[in-house]
Formats: structure tokens, C-alpha cells, sequence
């Protein structure tokens, strides 16, 4: 709920913070900040009346299912503090001051180290729910000092362009509705195989989120700034270790993927062939580079969502026929295919839209 909630404002922050940090230094940077945070707390609370007559229903209809309007209530008061903390590190990245956010600060790991291990210990249980409830407490107190600076600053509403969060709710689909169409007529095996090979994949794409959190704040500066050639230098020192990292990772995952699986179920007898099929497209998506993060920060969001859409609405139509024809190591090679597709479509349009090529550029 809390990254549902989030979506696109990391963008957001990103991009208008270091443009107004560039020029107005960090009263700008808090504005753009504040804005993230009251944005997000208008979301949770337009969330929470969309589900309040849901909460109540269940309440109402089925009174033994009181503990999920529980839950509902603890996520409401926790989730938009989490969210909150999107914008809060997005501007501490823009400036690289790491040191001040709330999550580097002893007391804070110690506490949240604390009530979480406390809180599993009672997973599953009733107790579980108020172990929760004393981690969100304890994430608020915390918070308080630090959200107090940029929760109401000075100056003009920042305009968000919806576009950021369009295009990571479309990615997201992108990939996992297509379990979604085919859970209504796939065997519980199949939806269990490639459920299982789609998160175990997962792994090579890390290594592109980790070097976009790294980098992700010079890129948009660089972009902003219009300095090309820093640019350039830039993406050509991350790029051979954006595709070594991420073959070593492809290469562990295709020779460990029959072991891994042989130690579960025959349920999954098939997941070694799918994580082998997913694997093509997580690698070519690392491997273009950060073309999403250059077509966001460079003001054409619009590109990369209607390429993600585009791209999904052909996925929706074909997931059927690739699996009523090929099964499921069709609709896993359809998900690569898609990954891979939007992923070259995303490098092209950068490269036009910027003139850097997103991987190894030319020039100086």
C-alpha cells in the first residue's frame, strides 16, 4: 500500500529537486520535498475514504474477520509514513547527504531493530497486529523532527507530473499481470513455477536499482545542468560494471536454478526452464542502461509511460494465445519478450531525446 501510494513521487522529487536545488539551493529542494510529503498524505487519506464502506462491510458481514479491518486500520496510520520517507530521501540524495537520513541514525536502526525482531516473533499472531502498531508509533516519533522541516515550507504547490507514477504502476504490470490473466484458466503448478522464477530473477534486475540509486541523483543533475560531457563520463564508468555485474548474476542463476528447485517440491519441476526464459529479458534491461531514469529526468515521462502502456496492452491480448499454444514457458518467454521490448524502446527514445546513448555513449 505504502509503495502503491509513493509511486512516481521518487521520480518527482528527483527530477524538480535538482533542478530548483541547482538554482535556489536547499530552500527550493525543501519546497519540492514538502510538497512530496503533503502529496502522499492527500493520497492516503483519498485511499482510506475509497476503503472505509470495504472495512466496514467486512466488519458488518463477516464480524469473525475482525482482525482484517485491524489490519486495515494499522496500515492506514502506518503506510503514510513510510511513503513519506520517499520524498525525505529522494531530497537527502539530491543533496548526498546520507548522513541525515532517519534510517542511518543508531537510535533509530536500534529501535526499529528492536519492535521488528519483537514483531516476528509474533507473526501470525494476535499480538502480531500490536507489535506492528508500536513499530509505526516508533517510526512517527522519530520521524516527527525530521518531517517537521519539510512538511509545511514556504513558497508555491510543485506541479507533479502523473506520468512518473503511471509508468511504474504500468511496469509493475507489465510483468505481474500476466499472472493475474492466467491464474483464470493456468493449473496452480504452473502460477507457482513462474511465480517463484519471476522473483528469483529479480535478482539480476537489483543490480540496475542499485546502480540507479547510486547514480540516479548526478544523472538528473547532470541532465538539468545540460553537461553533457559530465554525462557521458558518467555512463560510460558505470556501464561495464552495469553488464558484469549483471551476467555474473544471469550466469549464477542459470547454473544454481536446477539445484535451487530441486530442493523443493515437483511442483516446480518446470521453474528451472521459466527462470531460464526470464532471465534473457532482465538482462537485457540492464544492459541498456538507465533509459527510463534519462527519459524521466530529462522532462519526456510522457515517452516511457506510453511505451510501458503500449507494450502492455500488446502482453494483455497475446497472453491467452502464447498460453493456450506454447503453456506456461510461452507466457515466460511473452514476459521476457515484453521486458526486453520496452527496455530497447526506452534506450532509443533516451538517446533521441537526450542525445547520450543511455550505455557506453559516444563522444566526449
Amino acid at each position: 500500500m505504502a509503495v502503491f501510494i509513493s509511486f512516481g513521487m521518487d521520480q518527482t522529487v528527483l527530477r524538480l529537486g535538482s533542478k530548483r536545488f541547482a538554482k535556489e539551493g536547499y530552500s527550493g529542494l525543501s519546497e519540492v520535498m514538502g510538497f512530496g510529503a503533503r502529496s502522499i498524505i492527500k493520497r492516503t487519506a483519498l485511499f482510506a475514504m475509497i476503503t472505509v464502506p470495504i472495512a466496514l462491510g467486512v466488519w458488518y458481514f463477516w464480524p469473525q474477520k475482525t482482525e482484517v479491518v485491524l489490519q486495515w486500520a494499522l496500515a492506514l496510520l502506518i503506510a503514510p509514513f513510510f511513503a513519506a520517507l520517499v520524498p525525505t530521501a529522494m531530497g537527502f540524495r539530491v543533496q548526498s547527504r546520507y548522513k541525515r537520513s532517519i534510517l542511518s541514525e543508531p537510535s533509530a536502526v536500534m529501535t526499529f531493530a528492536a519492535v521488528g525482531f519483537a514483531a516476528l516473533g509474533l507473526l501470525y499472531e494476535p499480538q502480531f497486529w500490536l507489535a506492528f502498531g508500536a513499530y509505526g508509533v516508533a517510526l512517527v516519533l522519530l520521524s516527527c523532527p525530521l518531517f517537521s522541516a519539510i512538511y509545511l515550507p514556504s513558497g508555491e504547490p510543485i506541479r507533479h507530473d502523473y506520468h512518473f507514477g503511471i509508468t511504474q504502476v504500468a511496469q509493475y504490470f507489465l510483468q505481474w499481470g500476466v499472472i493475474g490473466q492466467i491464474s483464470f484458466y493456468a493449473t496452480n503448478q504452473d502460477i507457482a513455477a513462474i511465480s517463484m522464477s519471476m522473483r528469483m530473477v529479480m535478482l539480476i534486475n537489483m543490480v540496475l536499482i542499485v546502480v540507479n540509486t547510486v547514480n540516479g541523483n548526478k544523472i538528473s543533475q547532470f541532465i538539468q545542468s545540460d553537461d553533457s560531457t559530465a554525462l557521458r563520463q558518467l555512463l560510460r564508468q558505470q556501464s561495464p560494471i552495469l553488464i558484469t555485474t549483471a551476467l555474473a548474476a544471469a550466469m549464477l542463476l542459470w547454473i544454481s536454478a536446477p539445484y535451487a528447485y530441486g530442493l523443493l517440491s515437483s511442483d516446480f519441476d518446470k521453474a528451472t526452464q521459466l527462470t531460464r526464459l526470464l532471465i534473457i529479458g532482465q538482462l537485457v534491461n540492464v544492459c541498456v542502461g538507465p533509459a527510463n531514469l534519462m527519459l524521466n529526468m530529462s522532462g519526456h515521462a510522457r515517452i516511457a509511460s506510453q511505451i510501458t502502456i503500449s507494450v502492455g496492452l500488446c502482453v494483455t491480448v497475446l497472453v491467452w494465445p502464447f498460453y493456450h499454444f506454447g503453456g506456461i514457458a510461452a507466457a515466460a518467454f511473452l514476459i521476457s519478450l515484453s521486458l526486453a521490448t520496452t527496455s530497447i524502446l526506452a534506450a532509443y527514445s533516451a538517446t533521441v531525446a537526450t542525445g547520450v546513448r543511455p550505455m557506453w555513449p559516444q563522444g566526449d
